[in-house]
């Protein structure tokens, strides 16, 4: 077992998607197990999981609220830092790449607006990380972006 110590942390030549606290946001470990490596969509499916709370996950879920625009900013994020992912509207069964639908994410980006839980999170990942997600700085940016 490696001392606390002696593990590596991610930094600028290591640091990838699966490090960056912009992609990493809490949930209950029910709706994270039901969610798995499913797109996230409108509703629950074999294929797709509607991000909110609903009956259709078994057992309790901790969080409550509409975190539809929460997850399309991570997505906007993570598509234009990251090269190699992918949102587009022509989602191939079996990518390992392609995040959701993008027409989806914009229409959640306007759905659930920026509020004070994401703000406050992009201040404390920027005083950790070093950088932020311009899509909650300027949720605008979407649409000169993608529309």
């Amino acid at each position: 077992k490696m001392a606390l110590e002696d593990q590596v942390r991610p930094n600028a030549s290591t640091k990838n998607h699966t490090s960056d606290l912009h992609n990493l946001r809490a949930a209950c470990p029910t709706v994270n197990e039901y969610h798995g490596d499913k797109y996230y969509g409108s509703t629950n499916t074999s294929t797709t999981m509607f991000p909110n709370v609903t009956s259709e996950i078994n057992g309790k879920h901790a969080f409550e609220g509409d975190f539809r625009g929460d997850v399309a900013r991570i997505m906007f994020y993570m598509y234009t830092r990251y090269d190699g992912l992918e949102l587009t509207d022509n989602i191939e069964s079996g990518s390992t790449t392609s995040m959701g639908k993008l027409s989806l994410f914009i229409e959640w980006n306007q759905l659930d607006p920026v509020d004070d839980f994401e703000i406050q999170r992009n201040e404390r990942i920027y005083c950790y990380q070093g950088n932020r997600n311009p899509f909650i700085d300027y949720p605008n940016l979407v649409n000169n972006l993608f529309n």
